[in-house]
């Protein structure tokens, strides 16, 4: 896990690993973290979730970008954005990324109480459950790209998200 202000984590190349890039707070840490980039990573076999943005409860992560990474055969979600109870997760980007191959949960995954966050661009095929879920409110999905995903392509689990101009097969509304 990375805590933290303003890092980049750019270029890589990671095969394995239960969680394969991870950011966020620790347990009740009082000090706002964020401001993190992840771009143009390449990332496969990730045990749990390739890149996961985590707000433990008490904690603020704000204004994080994830962006033109490539992803492939994960065992949870390729990209997770997960707030707990009682923490602010927000004005986060997940923007351009390519994923394939999910193997259990979502290709896209923003939890509830991640509110206002954007979720654009992506291309999101084949994951065994849902191409894109998002539980949180007041998020932002649009023009993304999400077909072949096996129960749906597109979940809205929460509320006031906007969905514009997404190319897709099955949808839940």
């Amino acid at each position: 896990i990375a805590n933290g202000t303003g890092f980049v984590v750019s270029g890589n190349t990671i095969t394995s690993g239960t969680y394969c890039i991870l950011v966020g707070t620790l347990l009740q840490n009082p000090i706002p973290q964020g401001h993190h980039t992840i771009v143009k990573n390449t990332l496969s076999g990730c045990g749990v979730n390739a890149i996961s943005v985590y707000a433990d409860p008490g904690t603020v992560v704000t204004h994080n970008r994830i962006a033109d990474n490539t992803v492939t055969k994960c065992t949870g979600s390729c990209i997770d954005l997960t707030a707990y109870e009682g923490s602010t997760l927000t004005n986060n980007e997940i923007k351009a990324n390519s994923i394939s191959d999910s193997m259990a949960l979502a290709g896209i995954r923003v939890s509830a109480r991640a509110d206002d966050n954007r979720v654009l661009d992506n291309e999101v095929h084949e994951a065994a459950r849902f191409g894109i879920t998002v539980a949180g409110n007041s998020n932002l999905i649009a023009g993304n790209v999400a077909q072949g995903n096996t129960i749906f392509d597109l979940q809205d689990l929460g509320q006031d998200n906007k969905w514009p101009n997404n190319t897709y097969d099955t949808a839940n509304w």
